[in-house]
């Protein structure tokens, strides 16, 4: 696998997270990237060590990106859905700007969570959030929500069996 820098960062230019990975799968659309624990990362709440396997799809055409996690041990964690800006990449760095909604649904569990709401409404205020993106994370946090209540593709639990080296069954490939 080639290595890649994930730089995501806030609306105002700060950053989120920041660590190097390993490309998954690329293809015109979608890329995914692969990062194990024990890997130092830069974040918004400073400098730590990953604790859990994370495996991330980043799409240049929606505003969302999901995160897979497992345990050290490949037990399977969560789905967490970032609401963010279509993403960027090439040979070296996949970026995108975290815009704060969030969706979790925990491995095995029928609900949801929808995270940092409060912390979207401030930064409306905070970082000027144009009316037109704050209408499109609203509309993304509610098609992602619906589209993690039917577990299709990358949001089903069937993602869980990936590992690294092996090739992505095509319908987790397929923006949701």
């Amino acid at each position: 696998m080639q290595k890649i820098l994930h730089h995501t960062k806030k609306y105002d230019g700060g950053i989120h997270y920041r660590f190097p990975a390993m490309v998954a799968h690329r293809s015109e659309n979608t890329l995914v990237v692969y990062r194990g624990p024990d890997v130092e990362l830069e974040s918004y709440r400073g400098p730590m060590i990953s604790e859990r396997r994370l495996l991330l799809f980043f799409y240049n055409n929606c505003y969302h990106n999901v995160a897979i996690m497992w345990d050290r041990d490949w037990t399977p964690h969560m789905h967490y859905i970032n609401i963010a800006t279509p993403a960027d990449w090439d040979v070296e760095t996949v970026t995108a700007v975290d815009l704060d909604l969030d969706i979790i649904r925990f491995a095995g569990k029928l609900e949801i969570v929808i995270d940092d709401e409060d912390e979207f409404e401030q930064h409306i205020v905070d970082f000027h959030y144009p009316e037109e993106l704050v209408t499109s994370c609203r509309n993304e946090l509610a098609r992602m929500t619906e589209a993690v209540h039917q577990r299709r593709g990358v949001l089903s639990d069937d993602v869980y069996q990936w590992r690294p080296g092996k090739k992505f069954q095509e319908e987790l490939l397929v923006p949701v």
